[in-house]
């Protein structure tokens, strides 16, 4: 199996023109024929949401580094992920938050933030998410979206890593079998790729994306046409958030 992946991101246009930084990260790591990707969005109301999204994206990295290293057979390790992984999963996101909190002396809710984070092995994909954002999949042809943007009680309000609700709003979906392609996107990105009403996903948005990941062999390149597409006028006019993405494809 070789997973051809990008996760990248942008800066919004709101938040360069009032000089603040980028809150959104993201990364990903391979171990073996397993991806690991992350993305974090973190809440605006937050003093130091840039911080704590970092802080989230590699935690969840670190999380599942340490999970296959210590595995025997990383392909049973794939196949045992279930929700007790997730609250596991959160628990030391959040132990890392608590770290972050106490030696910046300030409170966990000044690193907030959501949580996208999604496992891809040849036979099984595992997603996990907090908050806002969304994991679309493309499974034996067929394009649907396996997490949703968290509502809260209020337009605009979600549920964070940080959240005293943190562990019970943990969405946690599997899928048997190898699959076809996964988006992963920050809310940046939401208004664009999702019919919110139907809870689907425009394949007219992500098709595209993920045919530029199969066509384009140069890892560079790819970077940079994607990064020109997140800056671009178009995308920019819709929305000024932060944004990020993370696009795999079974190549």
């Amino acid at each position: 199996m070789n997973w051809k992946h990008a996760v990248i991101g942008a800066t919004g246009t709101s938040h360069i023109s009032t000089g603040t930084p980028c809150q959104d990260a993201w990364d990903s790591r391979m171990f073996g024929e397993i991806l690991v990707c992350a993305i974090s969005d973190g809440a605006g109301s937050a003093r130091y949401s840039d911080k704590g999204s970092k802080i989230i994206v590699q935690a969840a990295l670190e999380f599942f580094a340490s999970m296959f290293a210590d595995a025997e057979n990383s392909d049973q390790t794939t196949h045992d992920l279930d929700q007790s992984s997730a609250v596991s999963l959160v628990t030391e996101i959040r132990h890392q938050l608590v770290k972050e909190a106490n030696a910046s002396n300030c409170d966990i809710s000044d690193l907030a933030g959501t949580m996208l984070v999604g496992v891809f092995h040849p036979d099984r994909s595992v997603f996990y998410q907090i908050g806002d954002g969304v994991w679309c999949v493309s499974h034996l042809n067929v394009l649907g979206a396996v997490t949703w943007p968290h509502q809260g009680e209020y337009a605009g309000q979600t549920e964070f890593v940080t959240s005293p609700n943190a562990i019970n709003s943990i969405q946690f979906e599997s899928i048997q079998g190898t699959i076809d392609f996964a988006v992963g996107m920050s809310d940046g990105l939401e208004r664009l790729a999702l019919n919110l009403q139907a809870r689907i996903p425009y394949a007219g948005f992500i098709t595209p994306l993920i045919e530029i990941i199969k066509a384009n062999h140069d890892e560079v390149l790819l970077h940079q046409s994607l990064q020109r597409f997140l800056e671009s006028e178009r995308i920019c006019e819709r929305t000024d958030d932060d944004k990020s993405i993370a696009l795999i494809a079974n190549v």
